[in-house]
């Protein structure tokens, strides 16, 4: 059997598929993968952009405290008043997760 998209040899190379291949069905089992992980990929960026386009504040923050993202909202967040005091986003976020 030839394979003649490379995305496919590529997929049966790097998997180990070539058994697959070989039977009748392989080629079209490995481009219906191809599609499913293509699919997968574009709904995957589709979501990632999420938080990027967000018109508001959006903050990923590790469980330290640490803040590992904000989007452009965020940016504007500065200080939050909490408990009667004025403090950064940072200082706000480790004093609740700390």
């Amino acid at each position: 059997m030839t394979i003649t998209d490379p995305m496919i040899q590529n997929l049966a190379n790097r998997y180990n598929l070539q058994k697959l291949l070989h039977e009748s069905n392989g080629v079209a089992f490995l481009e219906a993968l191809l599609q499913k992980i293509t699919k997968a990929k574009k709904e995957y960026e589709s979501l990632s952009s999420f938080p990027l386009e967000n018109p508001n504040p959006v903050f990923r923050i590790n469980e330290e405290g640490d803040m590992l993202f904000k989007n452009a909202a965020a940016d504007t967040i500065t200080e939050i008043h909490y408990a009667d005091n004025k403090i950064t986003t940072t200082a706000f976020f480790k004093s609740i997760i700390g």
